[in-house]
């Protein structure tokens, strides 16, 4: 990889964004990636509940996603007033970075337990 190629990745991060121009790039990626994740989130967690459990199930999901907008945007606003807007945007990134670890150790426990139950129905 070419050193400006590796100039051009850095750039596009939103922590490095600094002219108008990339702003509104970054929030056009943003905003079509919240809409195809948010939608994708949903019909998993529906497909993972029974039908009785769907409108709970919902209901807990955007009062979730409700939740996290209100705390995330107090939370990190301190930070900005405090700090600045970059290092809001890297404890941004941390928390995202804490998710998905938390995602990965979720899937990998739920398949251990999948593969343990096969094997008692196996020996049972």
């Amino acid at each position: 990889m070419s050193k400006n190629d590796k100039l051009w990745i850095k750039e596009f991060t939103l922590v490095k964004f600094t002219s108008l121009s990339s702003v509104i790039l970054s929030a056009v990626v943003y905003g079509s990636g919240h809409g195809i994740l948010q939608r994708s989130i949903q019909a998993w967690m529906m497909n993972k509940v029974s039908i009785e459990e769907r409108c709970l199930a919902n209901g807990m999901f955007f009062n979730s996603l409700v939740l996290g907008v209100v705390c995330g945007s107090i939370f990190l606003g301190l930070i900005a007033s405090s700090f600045g807007s970059m290092p809001m945007y890297q404890l941004s990134v941390l928390f995202m970075l804490l998710f998905l670890l938390i995602l990965v150790v979720s899937q990998v426990v739920e398949r251990r337990n999948h593969v343990m139950e096969e094997v008692k129905m196996r020996k049972g």
